[in-house]
């Protein structure tokens, strides 16, 4: 029992385990039933591991369904995410973004790191100009290993600083949050707050009400009342991930001080615009539960940022 007390200081849970090896809870709770590979310790009710415990995945990739396949373990668990108590400035796990966009990766990134920091991942994320792409941003990944290939964002964007924002928060949720590889916003039971939350306000009940309607009248600019096909854009919004992309900015927005943000998150709502039918943002007075599972999911990382007194926030 003598070297224990300083193994408690580097146990990992399982959710840390499942994590760095991009498995599933499940199958690192399989293992620990069938004494393969990982050994743990048993502390109470927690079963925690050490560091040195853990293997990194094989080299043919699979994910434990054949121990007998020959394949060497090559990969440290080290190399794939860095150190665990490692919190750094959003800007630090992201690559130098391309001239069109930097202005506006720069300005997200600024009001990001007001509000809070993140863990280091195995290596920066590039961040890639894409002017063909029909959507204003999107974050890809490697179906194979859960892996970030890239956050790619339009410069002909409108509103490419909350663009880059919530893509931002679609690469937390699938690395960072919960298990790497994985959007927590799934089923994670750090984000089962924010779930209850989400589910309960009146943004998501619209948008399940103009999934069932499929289509509405909507008045244009022109003074014409055309019906909007809605159901495929509510479909698409009440995926978890997006849910959470979308919450997450704007808590980011309203916890920052963002001036730009909130005018592009205002700008989805007005009605000129014929894309406020669907609700992509929440009214202030919707919004506060949610705002307050978002933060206490940041103080229950540790990623919140410590703020030293008389020091101010530059605002942009």
């Amino acid at each position: 029992m003598g070297p224990l007390p300083n193994t408690l200081t580097h146990l990992l849970n399982e959710y840390q385990v499942a994590g760095m090896l991009r498995l599933s809870v499940a199958s690192v709770r399989r293992w620990r039933l069938l004494g393969r590979r990982s050994r743990h310790l048993k502390i109470g009710v927690a079963v925690p591991y050490t560091r040195e415990d853990i293997p990194a995945r094989v080299e043919c990739g699979l994910s434990g369904a054949n121990w007998n396949c020959g394949c060497r373990w090559i990969v440290s668990v080290n190399e794939m995410i860095g150190s665990v108590n490692e919190i750094l400035g959003v800007g630090s796990v992201l690559g130098t973004p391309a001239a069109g966009i930097s202005r506006a990766v720069h300005a997200a990134v600024s009001a990001l790191d007001r509000v809070h920091r993140v863990p280091q991942l195995a290596r920066p994320v590039p961040v890639v100009s894409d002017a063909e792409m029909v959507e204003a941003g999107k974050y890809r990944w490697d179906r194979e290993t859960g892996r970030p290939l890239d956050i790619r964002l339009n410069p002909g964007s409108d509103h490419p600083e909350l663009t880059a924002v919530l893509e931002i928060g679609h690469l937390l949720d699938h690395q960072a949050i919960g298990v790497a590889g994985e959007f927590a916003s799934l089923s994670h039971p750090r984000l089962a707050r924010w779930r209850k939350a989400i589910d309960s306000t009146r943004a998501v009940w619209k948008l399940e009400e103009l999934r069932e309607a499929g289509s509405i009248p909507f008045r244009f600019s022109d003074g014409m009342v055309r019906q909007v096909r809605v159901r495929h854009a509510a479909s698409e919004l009440l995926h978890p991930w997006e849910l959470f992309s979308r919450s997450y900015a704007q808590f980011i927005s309203g916890a920052s001080g963002s001036a730009k943000l909130a005018s592009q998150i205002h700008g989805f709502r007005t009605q000129e615009n014929p894309s406020s039918v669907v609700p992509r943002f929440w009214d202030e007075d919707d919004f506060g539960d949610v705002l307050e599972a978002v933060e206490s999911l940041i103080v229950e990382l540790a990623w919140k940022r410590r703020v030293s007194p008389g020091s101010r926030r530059s605002k942009r």
